[in-house]
């Protein structure tokens, strides 16, 4: 079994000190991943809820940029391989983001595991203009146009919704591909149901552990000394 931890994005914690020294200390204690997660808003009165009717949990509230996020981890780290769990395929545009991940790979020697979801909350959808009855081609897609844009130069790709119809040299250089998996939603339409991973191994398992800054601190320290 490995053992992964979720990194400190949420309200309350210093951005410019606690990522760095969260995984900083995760690596030290022997853990194998360090993870991090999306949540680009905070509707005041959403439309979708864990509870009808609801509001979202406070710790909804903020949430930093996954990708930058690791980023930062990545320079204070040599060994732990750094995740998103997860990041929602249609609020992104596919090319980019598989750029945006091909970039932090470079930087981090080849470390990354892409997690991808179909998302659940309709807000989200609606504040980049895509529909969340799309939700599952979206991921599907994503998933397609990532394997073209890590795969071999010129790139030549064309979907139902994305297309690079001129052969063109996208990537950033790899240090190697991504592996990629995806988290996904039964209730999501889905297109090819078993296209979860589009490049790379599937490395699992891995258990994630999700806590706050001083409570990761303190689980770390209790890991470390046990001497595991």
């Amino acid at each position: 079994m490995r053992l992964g931890l979720r990194l400190p994005q949420r309200m309350g914690i210093d951005l410019r000190h606690d990522v760095t020294e969260v995984a900083s200390a995760a690596e030290r204690a022997g853990f194998d991943s360090i993870w991090a997660w999306e949540r680009p808003l905070f509707p005041v009165a959403p439309r979708d809820s864990f509870t009808p009717g609801a509001p979202w949990p406070p710790a909804y509230r903020q949430a930093a940029d996954p990708l930058t996020v690791l980023a930062a981890a990545a320079v204070v780290t040599e060994r732990v391989r750094l995740g998103t769990s997860v990041m929602v395929a249609g609020l992104h545009q596919p090319l980019q983001l598989a750029k945006r991940f091909a970039t932090l790979d470079q930087i981090s020697g080849g470390r990354v595991a892409a997690g991808l979801g179909t998302g659940w909350a309709v807000d989200e959808f609606e504040a980049v203009g895509v529909a969340k009855s799309d939700r599952g081609r979206l991921l599907d897609e994503t998933l397609d146009v990532f394997n073209a844009a890590w795969g071999p130069d010129p790139v030549n790709y064309r979907g139902p919704t994305r297309s690079s119809t001129t052969p063109t040299s996208c990537r950033s250089r790899l240090h190697r591909s991504p592996s990629s998996w995806a988290a996904m939603s039964t209730s999501a339409p889905l297109e090819v149901p078993m296209h979860v991973c589009c490049s790379g191994s599937l490395d699992v398992p891995t258990v994630g552990c999700h806590f706050s800054r001083p409570l990761a601190l303190l689980v770390l320290r209790s890991f470390v000394r046990r001497g595991t």
